[in-house]
């Protein structure tokens, strides 16, 4: 049954006046209720239609997933705190759905909200209790004061007893002329705190029409981009998980593959200076990205590692956290310095002007053919270069190989939006499952040097004991087995990627566009 909004002009003394000469209508109470409302930093719960809504009432705690649209409780537990990740509830229902949705995200408060509910319950005239009656008042602070949301009545009819709650529910239309709302408080109250809930700043897929001059949609592409690096700023210095870290370098290295592709299309000399900023920038960003994999996979290497390896190997982990402390303030301060701040507000100045871009050789060509001749250029590319990988190739041409294949996914992310998408879905599957193979040689090899180095810097001191060593020996000689596995599965899945089903998708999507390009 759905609530009972009150005009703004009644009162909550009338209200209650009102009630109470109601006959077979008995208070029984009357509380306070401080709930906070939480969410990732991305909205996954809002977006998939749910909310995490934590009680405090009489000293109590309960942490609640509710439906979003009906207010229902699907799960939810007692608790000491509130906890940052799923994986840190105990088994059971609450645990597993929010897990389903946000995956490795924490959740954050994003609104509070403070409440006043007196209760009645509505007897018949035999005495029987068929409905309970709640009246909330509500209120939400923000940061220029205190938000009023206003009164509403809840009936919550009993079973069985629908008809005689219909009935007190007329009554109180007569008596204050109440509306009925499928509005969820919560949902209010976040729409009251975060005007913006439920709005991601995707990395990619902007939409642009297949006839807007490029400069114009490059500029749009570019702008977007830079609204993702500065919106996932906020939670790289909050540190509140590791996701905002990992969706800062991804629009970082988004914006280098599309600043590479804007040649002929928008002034070179503002592209010479930004390229090699962003490459700075990025860099800057390696060794947290490194030890948050690290830790985030630990317990998984961990538990592949043999006795007594599998208890010698936990000192790392201490260690690896220690790294990780120094390495998240040595990001804030490149954060905080003006070499950053420059750049971000010289490429705003130069996105500003870059629309109306003039005298480059494809700066008004329609985007569908520009953005396709630069799509099909860097698959050609990879084509060729993966082609030439043999099984006696340096480590380094599949390195190589692994950038170019960066590159082809991060140019079409950022201009998937001019094609039909189940067919881009089908190539960026295809593309994803060579991009898995060659990322797992990247890690593996990253992870075997850096294991060498921490083991010489944990043993300056004697800080690290024998069987400590011996454990990260263990763990390197099986992250080789890995690479060495990953590499024999490289010709497999280029081939598989190399496929003339999937030539045939990229000549039909890409290549005949190319005409107005040339």
């Amino acid at each position: 049954m759905p609530d009972r909004v009150l005009k703004p002009d009644v009162t909550m003394a009338s209200v209650l006046s009102v009630l109470g000469q109601l006959p077979l209508l008995e208070s029984v109470g009357e509380s306070n209720v401080a709930s906070t409302l939480y969410d990732t930093l991305d909205w996954r719960l809002y977006r998939s239609g749910l909310i995490l809504r934590e009680d405090q009432t009489n000293g109590s705690r309960e942490v609640t997933v509710l439906d979003r649209h009906s207010s229902d409780a699907l799960a939810g537990t007692r608790v000491g705190e509130v906890p940052r990740f799923a994986s840190d509830l105990p088994a059971g229902r609450l645990r597993d759905r929010l897990a389903k949705h946000t995956k490795i995200r924490a959740v954050c408060p994003m609104a509070e909200v403070r409440s006043h509910v007196h209760r009645f319950k509505a007897v018949d005239m035999n005495d029987k209790t068929v409905a309970y009656v709640h009246v909330e008042s509500t209120e939400v602070p923000t940061d220029s004061g205190v938000r009023r949301l206003g009164w509403r009545i809840r009936v919550e009819p009993l079973r069985g007893y629908d008809r005689e709650a219909d009935r007190l529910v007329h009554r109180l239309e007569e008596s204050f002329g109440t509306t009925a709302t499928s509005d969820d408080l919560a949902t209010r109250a976040l729409q009251v705190t975060h005007p913006d809930a439920g709005r991601v700043h995707p990395v990619s897929g902007t939409l642009l029409a297949p006839d807007t001059a490029a400069a114009e949609a490059f500029t749009e592409v570019l702008t977007q981009l830079l609204e993702a690096v500065v919106w996932n700023e906020k939670g790289v210095r909050s540190d509140i998980d590791t996701e905002s870290l990992h969706d800062f370098r991804v629009a970082i290295r988004r914006t280098r593959s599309v600043l590479a592709a804007a040649k002929d299309v928008l002034a070179p000399e503002p592209l010479a200076m930004l390229r090699p900023e962003f490459r700075w920038l990025a860099q800057q960003t390696s060794d947290l990205r490194d030890l948050d994999v690290y830790l985030l996979g630990f317990e998984e290497l961990r538990s592949e590692l043999p006795p007594p390896a599998d208890v010698g190997i936990l000192p790392l982990r201490g260690f690896l956290r220690s790294a990780r402390d120094d390495a998240f303030a040595q990001l804030v301060a490149v954060l905080d310095q003006g070499r950053y701040r420059s750049l971000v507000n010289r490429y705003r100045y130069f996105l500003s002007h870059a629309r109306s871009t003039v005298g480059q050789p494809q700066a008004s060509q329609p985007i569908l053919a520009v953005a396709s001749e630069r799509i099909w250029a860097s698959y050609r590319s990879l084509l060729r270069h993966g082609r030439l990988v043999d099984d006696d190739a340096p480590i380094e041409a599949l390195h190589d190989l692994r950038k170019r294949a960066k590159k082809l996914r991060y140019l079409i992310d950022a201009f998937r939006a001019l094609f039909p998408d189940d067919e881009i879905a089908e190539l960026i599957a295809a593309l994803k499952q060579l991009q898995d193979n060659l990322g797992e040689l990247q890690d593996c090899e990253v992870q075997t040097a850096r294991l060498e180095g921490f083991a010489e810097l944990m043993t300056t001191g004697s800080r690290t004991s024998p069987a400590t060593l011996s454990a990260m020996e263990v763990l390197i000689g099986h992250i080789r087995r890995r690479e060495a596995g990953a590499r024999a599965e490289f010709a497999e899945h280029f081939a598989r990627f190399d496929r003339p089903r999937n030539r045939k998708r990229y000549r039909g999507l890409f290549r005949a566009n190319l005409a107005g390009a040339e």
